[in-house]
């Protein structure tokens, strides 16, 4: 499952691998406008560009009852402004081969472009109408609303989301994070155009913003464009800093249940437990731990008892972070929790399931036997995802975002190369093991009473 409070996300599409063309000092060259908002140059040899303009602070300092405003808001962003109208923006990027792209997560918003180079001068003037004065288009507006009003329908049918938002319901009770991304049933009155413009009004603060360009551009024209618009807004009476973010603790408290028909007949089964934040020292271990316990809840939960279709595990990358134990497409309803329990014990002493014999016992192995791999696999595909133009301007905004520098080292790449087997152990032992953690669990309303936990 994902959290809503993941704070990574791809700027945009992909894009052919490049070669960067830092600072002579080897940094990524930072020019601030006039009002303070600083500008960071990532230029490269290719003939793309990808701008985003971000702004920090994002659900994680709305209320619960505005969910899903700052979504609205960035999107019709980009759906007509003053100078540019909806038909306009979609006639220059078909023509142009364009992308716009937004989003407003737990902690910032962004909108961004992506386009060949020669098109820029046309295009970023388009993006940055839109974040200045957009004028909220009736007609597309009553769309954003319908396509809202279907996702949410949609969500109500689906047994996945419905244990996914009583999970974060749960978890972040009384959190920043307990704000959705996306608008529930109880907020979409509460998105109106006037609402919008309420929080874009609060939103304009110079303190709160940065861009980010990558690839080819004529630098100078570009800040003298950004001067033009976004260098006019002042920054608020209050320098804006980022909220702090407490930590959530999951308590050992009782499972969870329940039931939709559209689950009859199977069931999922998740076991939420704390984990560590992305910049603790355990995190990088936490990874490994979970990519190598999946592996071993499959040999064990699926392929000795049948008990399941797809179990897994996943540790969550945030600041208030949670790990799941996931099995979905249960069919064992009253055997799979000691299934799972049998998998986490003998991880916890050691023990990792390679594979089953034919005689249905386990073929045994340490967690050095796996851990490279796991390492190899992880630092693969990691650097496959860094290897676009658009992959380059999302890292660098994250390193920004996370560590106020966006030359910051892959640190947890780093940490990743220098986890040891008894760094796993220690992990896992600490976390899946000896904290608290609570089941939920979604079955067809037959099923309930055959659920063993």
């Amino acid at each position: 499952m994902v959290c809503a409070a993941v704070w990574l996300a791809a700027v945009l599409g992909g894009c052919a691998s490049v070669k960067s063309a830092a600072g002579s000092d080897g940094k990524t060259p930072v020019v601030r406008l006039k009002n303070g908002i600083p500008v960071y140059l990532h230029h490269d040899n290719s003939s793309l560009t990808a701008v985003s303009l971000y702004v920090r602070g994002g659900n994680c300092m709305l209320p619960v009852s505005q969910s899903g405003l700052g979504d609205a808001l960035f999107s019709m962003m980009l759906q007509g402004s003053q100078d540019y109208s909806y038909e306009t923006i979609q006639k220059l990027t078909h023509k142009m081969n364009a992308r716009f792209s937004s989003a407003f997560g737990s902690m910032n918003g962004r909108v961004s472009l992506f386009c060949i180079d020669y098109y820029l001068d046309d295009l970023l003037p388009v993006l940055l109408d839109g974040f200045m004065h957009p004028v909220y288009n009736k007609q597309q507006y009553e769309l954003l609303m319908k396509e809202y009003e279907q996702w949410i329908q949609t969500r109500k049918s689906d047994p996945g989301a419905i244990l996914s938002k009583k999970i974060l319901d749960n978890v972040y009770a009384g959190h920043p994070f307990n704000t959705s991304v996306q608008p529930t049933e109880d907020t979409l009155s509460y998105i109106t155009p006037e609402h919008m413009e309420e929080l874009r009004t609060t939103l304009l603060d110079s303190s709160r913003l940065f861009v980010v360009a990558g690839g080819s551009f004529n630098e100078k024209k570009l800040l003298a464009l950004l001067e033009r618009t976004i260098g006019l807004i002042a920054p608020a009476e209050k320098e804006f800093v980022m909220p702090d973010i407490p930590a959530v603790t999951v308590k050992d408290e009782q499972p969870v249940l329940c039931s939709h028909e559209n689950s009859a007949g199977t069931g999922s089964y998740i076991l939420v437990f704390s984990a560590p934040e992305y910049n603790s020292d355990d995190y990088a271990a936490a990874l490994l731990a979970a990519e190598i316990y999946g592996d071993q809840l499959y040999n064990v939960v699926r392929q000795k008892y049948g008990a399941c279709y797809t179990p897994g595990c996943n540790v969550v990358a945030s600041l208030a972070p949670f790990g799941t134990t996931w099995m979905s497409r249960v069919s064992d309803f009253s055997g799979i929790a000691a299934y799972e329990a049998e998998s986490r014990e003998l991880m916890a002493a050691g023990k990792i399931v390679l594979r089953n014999d034919d005689d249905g016992g386990y073929v045994f192995g340490s967690v050095e036997d796996v851990l490279d791999g796991c390492k190899n696999s992880y630092i693969t595909s990691s650097y496959f995802d860094k290897m676009t133009l658009s992959a380059s301007v999302a890292n660098i905004a994250a390193n920004i975002l996370l560590y106020d520098d966006p030359d910051m080292p892959d640190i947890l790449l780093e940490k990743i190369k220098h986890v040891t087997g008894d760094d796993v152990r220690r992990v896992f032992n600490e976390y899946w093991v000896r904290r608290p953690s609570r089941w939920y669990v979604m079955t067809g309303p037959d099923d309930q009473s055959k659920v063993k936990l």
